[in-house]
């Protein structure tokens, strides 16, 4: 099951990261598209081979490379990813386009969010996932992508120390990346082995 997860949230971190640069305009999309399948093919290449779209994974199949029962799983699981991605920006940003303040919830989940990939990059880094020459790749790149993604709903912090430093000092902007960050190492005990 691991592979299929490790597709499944590949693809939902490159269309949530694609639809935040939409949404905020603040990175062309087709950088943060660029950064983001770079990072998820660090994370998640060596579990899954980091498809992360149905017509990759149709070329594998006719080449090959996976089986029509992993082929078949792969795309039901990208393509569950891709409707969890469009939930998660209309959650996100749909729910309060307009409104003159942002709802703590939305605050606490888009925090939560971007720190999760902030820290899987961590995570790739320390457990061996990427070379050490490239762990600030990772990590930044990880910063980079959850940034983008956490403006859907926030003002992209994500660092409880940063939030104090901004006096941005509300439970939202000091929890979320405590889940955030929490959930990720859970992702990777889950998806990534230590190879240290």
């Amino acid at each position: 099951m691991q592979k299929y997860w490790a597709e499944y949230l590949g693809t939902y971190l490159l269309a949530t990261a694609i639809l935040g640069a939409i949404t905020s305009e603040v990175v062309p999309v087709p950088i943060v598209a660029a950064f983001t399948l770079a990072l998820v093919v660090y994370l998640f290449g060596g579990v899954s081979g980091a498809h992360v779209n149905p017509a990759i994974t149709i070329m594998m199949l006719l080449g090959r490379k996976i089986s029509l029962v992993d082929a078949g799983l792969y795309i039901i699981f990208q393509l569950s990813a891709g409707v969890t991605a469009a939930l998660t920006a209309s959650y996100l940003f749909g729910a309060w386009a307009g409104a003159p303040i942002e709802p703590a919830t939305h605050i606490l989940v888009a925090e939560a969010l971007g720190t999760m990939i902030l820290a899987l990059g961590v995570q790739a880094a320390v457990r061996g996932i990427v070379p050490h020459s490239l762990s600030g790749i990772s990590v930044g790149g990880g910063l980079f992508i959850g940034i983008n993604i956490a403006l859907l709903g926030s003002g992209a912090i994500l660092n409880p120390a940063v939030a104090v430093a901004t006096k941005a000092v509300t439970m939202p902007y000091l929890l979320g990346p405590i889940f955030g960050a929490i959930f990720a190492g859970a992702i990777a005990s889950y998806l990534f082995k230590k190879t240290d």
